[in-house]
This record gives C-alpha cells, sequence and structure tokens, in this order.
C-alpha cells in the first residue's frame, strides 16, 4: 500500500513539472526575486522599511570576512538600513582565477563587493589601512594599519565604496588584463543619494542641491567634495588636477535637505524680513543664516542661508518669495564670498 501512495505522489510531481514550460522550472531569475523598483517585491520591501528602525554595522578586515546571507535577511527581509566597514581592500590577497594582483585584485575585489551589495541590499564604506598579508598578532596589524586612523574611519564612514574603486584606478597601470573594466568603472558617474554622512561633503564655495549638474573631487584623506559643474573654483582644480575629479550625478530620490545662498533685495521698510521668513517657512525651508550688508539703504541686500530638498523645492520657495510686494529681486548665489556670481532665481 505504501508503495502504490509513493507512486502516485511521483506520479503527481511529475505532471505538474511537466505541464511547465522547458526547463523554467529550474532556472532561477534572481533579477525579478530581488529588485527593490518594480512589482510586489518592492511594495513589500518598502511596507518593511515603514516598520523598521533598525540598524546593523559590521566591521571586517578583509572583503569576503562579511556575512552577506545576514545583510539579506536583515535589508531585505526586516527592511533595517545594513552597512558594512571594510577596513582594506584586499590587494594583499591571492588570485587563483585571474592575474590581477596588489591594487589591480583591489578593484576586482571592490567591485564583487558592489555586486553583491545589489542582491544583499547593503550599503559599502572601506578603512584606510594596507592589507599587508596574514598576521596572528593584533598589536603588529594595528602598527601596520594606524590604530587611530582606522578606528577614525570606521567611527565616521568616510570613504564610499565607488570613490574608493577609483581612487584605486589612479594606481593602476593598465596590466593584468583589466584596462577595459577599469575604464568602464571610471567612466560611469557616481551616485550620490544625501545619506552618505561624513564620506560626501557639499562644497561651500556653490552649494549644490539635487538637480544640479554635479562633478566630485576625490580628497586625500577627505572625502569626497561636491561641486556644481559650472562651479568656477572646481573648473581652475580640475584643469590643475584633472585625474582626482570624477563625474556624478544625483539618484532618482535623495534624502535630507541641502544648504543654498540666496540674496534677495527687497525695500528696507518695516516687517519686511518678518515677512519674508514667514514665507521662507511656510514654504517648508528652514533658514540657517541671515545678515543685512547696509541697515540704513532704502533697498537692501538680505543675504540668506536656507535649506531645501532640492531645485523644485528651491523653485517654490523663490515664488513665494515673489509674492511679497516689497521683494524687488531674487539672486542665487553661488560663491559664499558673494562676489556676485549667481543666477536669477
Amino acid at each position: 500500500m505504501k508503495r502504490i501512495v509513493v507512486a502516485a505522489a511521483l506520479a503527481a510531481v511529475l505532471a505538474l513539472t511537466g505541464s511547465m514550460t522547458g526547463d523554467a522550472v529550474l532556472r532561477a531569475q534572481p533579477s525579478r526575486l530581488i529588485s527593490q523598483d518594480h512589482g510586489h517585491v518592492a511594495l513589500g520591501l518598502a511596507i518593511r522599511r515603514l516598520n523598521s528602525i533598525g540598524s546593523f554595522l559590521q566591521v571586517t578586515a578583509h572583503p569576503d570576512d562579511e556575512t552577506n546571507h545576514i545583510f539579506a535577511m536583515l535589508s531585505r527581509g526586516q527592511g533595517m538600513r545594513v552597512a558594512l566597514i571594510t577596513t582594506t581592500r584586499g590587494n594583499g590577497g591571492q588570485n587563483e582565477i585571474g592575474p590581477e594582483l596588489f591594487e589591480d585584485l583591489a578593484v576586482v575585489r571592490t567591485s564583487e563587493l558592489l555586486a553583491a551589495h545589489r542582491i544583499d541590499g547593503a550599503d559599502q564604506y572601506f578603512g584606510r589601512a594596507v592589507d599587508f598579508g596574514y598576521s596572528f598578532s593584533t598589536e603588529e596589524t594595528f602598527r601596520k594599519w594606524g590604530r587611530d586612523e582606522i578606528l577614525a574611519d570606521i567611527g565616521l564612514g568616510r570613504r564610499l565604496a565607488a570613490v574608493v574603486a577609483r581612487q584605486l584606478l589612479l594606481g593602476t597601470d593598465g596590466a593584468g588584463g583589466g584596462a577595459a573594466e577599469r575604464a568602464r568603472g571610471a567612466a560611469a558617474p557616481v551616485v550620490i543619494r544625501g545619506t552618505e554622512g561624513m564620506a560626501v561633503q557639499m562644497a561651500n564655495c556653490c552649494c549644490p542641491i539635487p538637480g544640479d549638474a554635479i562633478v566630485g573631487h576625490m580628497r586625500r584623506d577627505q572625502g569626497l567634495a561636491v561641486h556644481q559643474a559650472d562651479c568656477a573654483n572646481a573648473q581652475r582644480a580640475r584643469r590643475a588636477d584633472p585625474e582626482r575629479w570624477i563625474d556624478l550625478q544625483w539618484a532618482d530620490e535623495t534624502s535630507g535637505t541641502f544648504a543654498v545662498n540666496i540674496d534677495i533685495g527687497a525695500q528696507n521698510q518695516r516687517g519686511v524680513l518678518g515677512r519674508i521668513a514667514v514665507a521662507i517657512a511656510e514654504a517648508d525651508s528652514n533658514i540657517l543664516n541671515v545678515h543685512i550688508d547696509d541697515e540704513e539703504a532704502d533697498v537692501v541686500v538680505i543675504h540668506f542661508k536656507i535649506q531645501v530638498r532640492d531645485r523644485q523645492h528651491l523653485a517654490r520657495v523663490v515664488r513665494a518669495l515673489r509674492r511679497i510686494k516689497q521683494v524687488s529681486r531674487l539672486l542665487r548665489v553661488r560663491s559664499t564670498a558673494r562676489s556676485g556670481a549667481g543666477e536669477e532665481a
């Protein structure tokens, strides 16, 4: 009797699988299973993130030390923010599947980490330590790495993985069979989301905001500085040291607020400054700084630094200010020195 039941069950399974098309039963389609951007999977992930305020950070010495399955469970499964700090780039390791060694190998291992995070959902940061090889001694490791520098990087998250990859590209000579891959990596713009923390800083000289064309300066030991593409300071510095500049682009959805300088020309009447401040607040913006050069003039120029989410938000603030009859001119200032460089708002 038991044999008959087993045979019937096997026949049912074979009939079911046979009704499916071709070999699709055995073929995995990870791009559909893990997409954050489309369909019911993206909707479910968005709902889980609404219910989660948790964060998970893992710190490892080398690429491949991380636990990607844990990242996927926490990020995709529970909606938590997950980050990995890899103290080295793995440039001191061995390579049994290709000719790349040292800096070339570091580029390969960085690319592997970024590819894995497209699946497990983790954010990637790097330390400044050099992978010198294997050691059983913690003290030897810290002597070679520099204890204070490593702990500072871990605490501050001062590196973006994509920027590190490009910094490593500066040290490669084209050997090792990866020239095409390096060229593609160097040409691809780095995406800025506004959630990078200390690893990315907006340049004070031009105060870029989402919607502006932007470029990045890879500063030694100071993270990435983001400039407007037409910033005079950036263009001058890029001509002097082009290898340290990379193309950037804003993510489709950015987070946080960004500082911007605006000059407002207005009649010097009682209550005008108050009306301007109210209009800025009602447009959902925040004032960081305000000052007036000549308080006795009939028409004064009021210098504001305010916070906006993007260019569309700035335009909404400008429309609110233009409705104040005492306001005669609005200018977005491109330089903190306020030398006159700017655009009519």
